[in-house]
């Protein structure tokens, strides 16, 4: 819907739709941080304000909320987590943030679309977490060393269906 800088990107009425008919039949959601600030009216500041915002979000309806581009407060520079909150728990995984002179677009989408299979397969939200920012990372390095502004998704077919072991999620 909308992201830090470019602000809402779809047409008015639909944040009110997400929040009041498709949040409360989803099962997961992956809002990045400026969706979730707005899709629960809160904003989003650090680690606490995400699990009060997760929770919010969650007794709407979705069991899993993941929230892409998460940055705290007082986060170590150069780096990016994904916060995720579901029936095991709240965590955060962090990786370093890669610089691009042109950021490629579609890294969220990506994100969201890795979690759900690896959510599918592993049965553990923790588990696909972890399994998503091993991908994600491996695709974005893969664009960059490759200097394209596109995601190298077919590069990088054997880093998405089994990633290596890079990241691990962490309770918060």
């Amino acid at each position: 819907m909308g992201d830090y800088g470019s602000g809402l990107f779809v047409r008015e009425g639909i944040p009110d739709f997400m929040r009041n008919q498709a949040l409360p039949r989803a099962d997961v959601i992956t809002p990045n941080q400026f969706e979730a600030e707005l899709l629960s009216d809160r904003v989003i500041g650090s680690v606490e304000d995400a699990k009060e915002a997760a929770r919010f979000l969650r007794s709407l309806g979705p069991r899993v909320v993941l929230i892409k581009s998460f940055k705290p407060e007082g986060a170590e520079a150069g780096s990016i987590s994904l916060f995720l909150s579901s029936e095991e728990g709240d965590f955060v995984v962090t990786t370093p943030e890669l610089s691009f002179e042109i950021a490629p677009h579609g890294a969220g989408d990506l994100s969201s679309a890795l979690f759900l299979g690896h959510l599918l397969r592993e049965k553990s939200a923790a588990r696909a977490l972890e399994l998503t920012a091993d991908s994600v990372f491996a695709v974005l390095e893969r664009s960059k060393a490759d200097g394209s502004r596109e995601l190298r998704l077919i590069q990088s077919q054997a880093e998405i269906a089994r990633p290596a072991r890079r990241f691990e999620a962490r309770r918060v």
